[in-house]
Parts: structure tokens; C-alpha cells; sequence
């Protein structure tokens, strides 16, 4: 594979889906359906180029020597969104059970965005670019560019700049996707609990918090 076809893939799947919904071109309340069809379009393209579980992230020979790692960073992520809420006197909404949110969505949004953004884009990273720190800044920024649609942006895109480079980082060195995706979803929860990230169900809490 050449890098133009790299390239381009990363382009057209990860940017300008983006920048179309971020210019409302494409309307951004169906950004969850957006992401579905890119979700599956990653999928169809690992599969015809015949990526293997390993090479995605999907496996458990180094389960046990990533344990540790991503445990300390799933540790060190929920101190940092508890210390960053109190500071910011953010509350916990009271009936956050009830949000579609905290119901299934966060580990699906988790799951998938683990799969594209570390699995997937990741080893396209590395197939045109020799160098580690800009393999997992590149990912890093990306992945942050992401949510540059939500709203409170000095919130959403700092936390995500810092999260996204600790996954990339760990995922570098210690590639295992259910791992990192568990991690992810755990993070998630509490980020979008305490309404430090998050669209649509976060404002919706945010909402009730300020009443």
C-alpha cells in the first residue's frame, strides 16, 4: 500500500467528515449516525486488506504485561477528572442512571473509537511516519480533532488533547484494544458524569445541574 493511498484513507475517514459536520454541511445532530457508518467503513477496510487481530490490538498475549499500565492510567485519569470537577465545582447529576448515555452508549462510543482512532489509525501512522513521538502526537491530534463539534471546547479539546495522548502513548508501547477500551469507557464515564466532555446527553446533564 502506498502512502498516498494512507493518506488519503486517513483524510476521508478521520478529517473531513469532521470538518463537514464542524462547518454544518453535515447536520450535527446526526453525528452519531456519521460515526456509525464510519465505525463500519474502518471495519470493511480492515477486513479487505486482510488486517489481523494482532495487528488491530485485538489480543491477549500481552494481556498480562499491559494489565498493569493501563490500570495505572485508568487510576491516574479518574484522580485527574475528580481533582479538575471539584475544582471546577462540577456536581454528579442525581439520577444519571436514567441517561441513555450511562446506559450503553459510552461503552459503544468507547469500544469503537479505541478500534478506529488506536487500532486502526495508529497502524496507518506507522506505515508513513518511522518516527514515535509523531506517530503518537499525530494520533493524538487527530483524535482531539474530533471533538472540536462539542460544545465548551476549552474543556472538551483540553481533556481530550491530555487523554488521548496518554492512550496513544500507552497503546504504543503496550497494543491491546480491550485493554485500552475498558480503560476508555471507565474514563468516559466519569468525564461525561461530571459534564467535563461531552455533547448532546452531557448538556442535557449539564442542564439539570444548573437548575
Amino acid at each position: 500500500m502506498t502512502e498516498q493511498t494512507v493518506l488519503l484513507q486517513i483524510l476521508l475517514i478521520f478529517i473531513i467528515p469532521v470538518v463537514l459536520a464542524y462547518l454544518g454541511i453535515i447536520p450535527v445532530k446526526i453525528r452519531l449516525w456519521l460515526f456509525l457508518i464510519l465505525f463500519f467503513l474502518v471495519i470493511g477496510v480492515s477486513y479487505f486488506e486482510r488486517m489481523s487481530f494482532d495487528e488491530l490490538g485485538i489480543r491477549w498475549d500481552n494481556f498480562y504485561e499491559s494489565l498493569v499500565p493501563y490500570l495505572l492510567l485508568t487510576i491516574l485519569g479518574v484522580t485527574l477528572i475528580i481533582i479538575v470537577a471539584k475544582l471546577l465545582n462540577k456536581k454528579i447529576h442525581p439520577r444519571w442512571w436514567e441517561n441513555p448515555h450511562f446506559q450503553f452508549m459510552f461503552i459503544f462510543l468507547s469500544i469503537a473509537q479505541e478500534f478506529m482512532y488506536r487500532g486502526f489509525l495508529m497502524l496507518k501512522l506507522e506505515l508513513v511516519i518511522s518516527s514515535v513521538f509523531f506517530v503518537v502526537i499525530l494520533n493524538t491530534l487527530i483524535y482531539m480533532f474530533l471533538h472540536i463539534i462539542y460544545p465548551n471546547k476549552a474543556s472538551n479539546l483540553s481533556l481530550t488533547f491530555l487523554g488521548g495522548l496518554a492512550f496513544a502513548t500507552v497503546y504504543y508501547y503496550y497494543p491491546n484494544l480491550i485493554l485500552i477500551s475498558i480503560s476508555h469507557a471507565i474514563l468516559n464515564f466519569f468525564a461525561v458524569l461530571y459534564g467535563l466532555v461531552g455533547f448532546g446527553s452531557a448538556s442535557k446533564l449539564n442542564k439539570a445541574w444548573n437548575k
